[in-house]
């Protein structure tokens, strides 16, 4: 059965504080965006100018000298609706502006400076800004009438990005602040407005980029996630003497790497990771109230080795993982994790991989997975015990690729949303499932290409679902067009549907004092998102653009994992400028 607790944990959103890490400054980005049917990661200015980056399988892979960090993969959003990566400066030009307005309510801005450009120095500065406002209808409201909730959301991030070199090794650094301003719908929390701040500083030394050779990682990171205001689900509970919850958290890391030739070798990684609340609400179903748990800390110290081995066409590294927990959770896990990878030819990659792992559920990473979430408590631990995937890669051959890949992933005391007594929180559970995923793409003279794909799951019932999807979808088709018909112009179109979405509920009900509480569990259906989108830019000058971009056509009522209502009709018009 999925609750295996009774202590629902909360926190709040669905856009994710993005560490920034350092990048090659040396093309030039088109505006446009490239949508593929891939698992996205987390992007916290979903709204806002950003790339969307071909992902293929490499037939390499870095040895990772950390602990598996769990990625965290939001809802889809229906839209992506513009596409200029805010951290990727363009080259030769220093900066870059970008700017959308919609008048429903949708507006964006970004702007990025490359502040020193040296061969061994980079530095860039960039900031964004989003605003979003819609109403939608709640769960179980009447379609009859128009009683549509109003949300709103700011978004603000800012940020810098160091790359330095230093003969054979590579400093990189990043630091960001994010700050959001958002709303509750009028009746549901006390008060009806939040506001959330979070602060990320990274950094990481690499003593040479080669991963065939001897080497040696050192890595270090803070986070400081907040909420501005301690509130409180209708009903349950009062603001006014709780304070808000804040969390710090941090990690350190090393790993190393020794090659005995050229073909193997042998590499050990120890990290560690840890999260401190302030304070932790607890809630138990039947009782209209939270409790006050006090504060909780918890860290995990993982130690790793791998073998290596690079012998022409066939490389990669596998070995095992063992997690000890620490503080206020305490739990010794053990699995595996890496990566092996054929080059039958040069168009064809059969690989395989192995993650395992534990995530803390740090408030901030509770925030990314569902905004709305009551923002008073964090969940335990959870454990990714193994996710084994296998696929191919053919292509791109006369300018066509298809991808076909597959695997098995179980997760325990995994944190999806749940709706609790109506309350919108989280719940550890176990999930386990089969999944899938198979592409085709194919792309003529850089004048048109044309891609579509499916991903899923072979069962989502209670208990069978795909750790990363916090909506539980049964599957997602994507497809896309581009066509350009002059080198300044550019068209696209595509579609999204994500079918059989849903989250789990429980609710207690009480007859008489003296009669046990009667717990039920089921499911919310969240309604599916089926929504095209098209999109036009056009290019006067090497440094001048203008573009729209509609997300969301023909999208119906749903759901956000939260409960809330997702927006439906989003988009951008505006303009781009790099100098």
């Amino acid at each position: 059965m999925m609750i295996k607790t009774t202590i629902l944990s909360l926190a709040a959103v669905l856009l994710a504080a993005t560490v920034m890490t350092a990048r090659d400054y040396t093309k030039d980005v088109d505006v446009t965006v490239e949508l593929q049917p891939q698992v996205r990661a987390a992007s916290r200015l979903d709204v806002a100018p950003r790339a969307i980056v071909r992902n293929f399988p490499h037939s390499t892979l870095q040895y990772s000298g950390t602990a598996v960090v769990m990625p965290v993969t939001p809802m889809l959003p229906a839209i992506q609706p513009v596409g200029v990566n805010p951290i990727y400066t363009p080259s030769p030009y220093n900066g870059y502006l970008v700017a959308g307005y919609m008048p429903w309510g949708d507006f964006g801005v970004s702007a990025g400076y490359r502040l020193i450009g040296t061969a061994s120095t980079r530095l860039n500065a960039m900031t964004q800004l989003n605003r979003n406002t819609y109403k939608g209808y709640m769960p179980f409201s009447d379609p009859s009438t128009d009683n549509r909730a109003r949300l709103s959301t700011t978004d603000f991030e800012l940020g810098l990005d160091l790359s330095q070199r230093a003969g054979a090794g590579l400093l990189t650094a990043a630091t960001s602040l994010y700050l959001s301003h958002f709303n509750y719908p009028d009746g549901t929390t006390t008060p009806s407005t939040q506001n959330v701040s979070d602060y990320r500083l990274d950094a990481k030394w690499q003593s040479t980029p080669d991963e065939t050779l001897s080497r040696y990682d050192v890595e270090a990171g803070i986070n400081r996630f907040g909420f501005g205001k301690a509130c409180f689900p209708v009903g349950f509970g009062t603001p006014e003497h709780n304070p808000a919850l804040a969390e710090f958290s941090w990690n350190v890391g090393a790993s190393g790497q020794y090659m005995f030739t050229r073909q193997f070798g042998l590499g050990v990684s120890v990290s560690y990771k840890a999260a401190s609340l302030n304070r932790r609400y607890v809630y138990m179903p039947g009782e209209a109230d939270f409790h006050n748990a006090g504060r909780n800390t918890r860290g995990v110290l993982s130690v790793g080795g791998a073998f290596r081995f690079v012998y022409d066409s066939f490389n990669g590294h596998i070995g095992p993982v063992v997690d000890f927990g620490t503080g206020d959770y305490s739990s010794t896990r053990t699995g595996a994790q890496g990566l092996i990878s054929w080059n039958v030819s040069p168009y064809v990659v059969v690989y395989g991989t192995v993650e395992s792992g534990t995530d803390l559920n740090a408030l901030a990473t509770l925030y990314d997975r569902s905004r709305y979430a009551a923002p008073l408590s964090a969940a335990g631990p959870s454990f990714l015990d193994c996710d084994l995937k296998g696929g191919f890669n053919i292509g791109p051959f006369r300018g066509l690729a298809v991808k076909l890949a597959g695997g098995f992933a179980k997760a325990s005391h995994w944190a999806l949303p749940v709706m609790a007594d109506g309350v919108s929180t989280f719940a550890l559970g176990r999930l386990n499932t089969a999944y899938y995923c198979a592409s085709v793409e194919y792309e003529r003279d850089r004048r048109f290409s044309v891609g579509a794909g499916i991903q899923g799951v072979v069962s989502n019932t209670t208990e069978h679902a795909y750790y990363k999807w916090t909506d539980r979808a049964r599957f997602v088709i994507d497809a896309r067009v581009t066509w350009r018909p002059i080198d300044e112009l550019t068209l696209e179109g595509g579609y999204e549907l994500r079918a059989s979405r849903k989250i789990s509920t429980v609710t207690t009900m009480q007859s008489d004092p003296t009669e046990p509480i009667v717990t039920e569990y089921g499911f919310l259906g969240l309604g599916r998102i089926s929504a095209g989108r098209v999109s036009v830019n056009y290019a006067f000058t090497q440094q001048l653009g203008a573009f729209v971009r509609l997300d969301g056509i023909g999208q119906g009522r749903y759901l956000l994992p939260s409960g809330m209502p997702g927006q439906r009709l989003r988009g951008l018009a505006g303009f781009s400028l790099k100098f």
